[in-house]
């Protein structure tokens, strides 16, 4: 599987600032909602609402995401005064048709090209579930919000390998320097640096715990009992 590369959120912002108007809101849009451009590219001017309903194509399920005042009211002036079935990013080139997938694609490798900065559009989606991870602490939640059958898929947007082990990513908080740290120690070491305590009398995984010796494959189904 071709992992997305990583970008801190300083860096996104800068790759917006090089955007222009729709693929400006486009860029937000994909960070605060973590879905995948091609979905974004589908959305009517009546999916312009605080909280966001859409039906993946690729997963087939259907995600609801709440998006921020200030995004929902871009999504609407940039839609004004287009009818409710009409695309919010709809093209300037084709009457009916939204932009293409490979015109954002283009446009975001250009900006980040022009900063330095070793990226692609999909990039958005893996800092969306770094972000869930920072506020959640929980990979779990990470692979809900993705809607990832397979949680193996899920940490190669964390920067894991599928068998556990971390791996180093120039631009990733979550990258290890050294490889060789085993899967709960890296877990360990994430909730550290995020600053995530678990409740009292809630469960958490085995390597919340120091418990060592299990891949975060296992860590899914292990739970006990803790206390702050």
């Amino acid at each position: 599987m071709n992992r997305p590369k990583s970008i801190t959120p300083t860096q996104a912002d800068n790759i917006k600032a090089q955007l222009m108007g729709k693929y400006n809101v486009l860029t937000q849009l994909a960070i605060e909602s973590g879905l995948r451009i091609s979905d974004l590219l589908n959305l009517r001017v009546k999916d312009a609402q605080k909280k966001l309903t859409v039906y993946e194509r690729k997963s087939r399920r259907k995600r609801t995401v709440e998006l921020s005042d200030k995004l929902v009211k871009a999504l609407q002036y940039i839609s004004y005064p287009g009818r409710d079935d009409d695309f919010i990013f709809n093209s300037d080139r084709k009457h009916g048709a939204h932009i293409h997938r490979s015109t954002v694609h283009r446009r975001i490798k250009k900006a980040s090209k022009t900063l330095g900065i070793d990226c692609s559009a999909h990039s958005m989606r893996k800092l969306y579930a770094q972000n869930v991870l920072r506020s959640t602490g929980s990979i779990e939640a990470v692979q809900r919000s993705l809607n990832h059958q397979k949680i193996d898929t899920t940490l190669t947007y964390l920067d894991m390998a599928p068998d556990g082990l971390p791996v180093a990513r120039e631009n990733s908080e979550f990258a290890p320097k050294i490889q060789s740290r085993s899967a709960t120690a890296h877990l360990r070491g994430i909730i550290r640096k995020i600053g995530v305590v678990p409740p009292a009398g809630r469960s958490a995984p085995l390597w919340w715990s120091g418990s060592g010796g299990h891949t975060p494959r296992e860590v899914k189904f292990a739970r006990l009992r803790t206390t702050a």
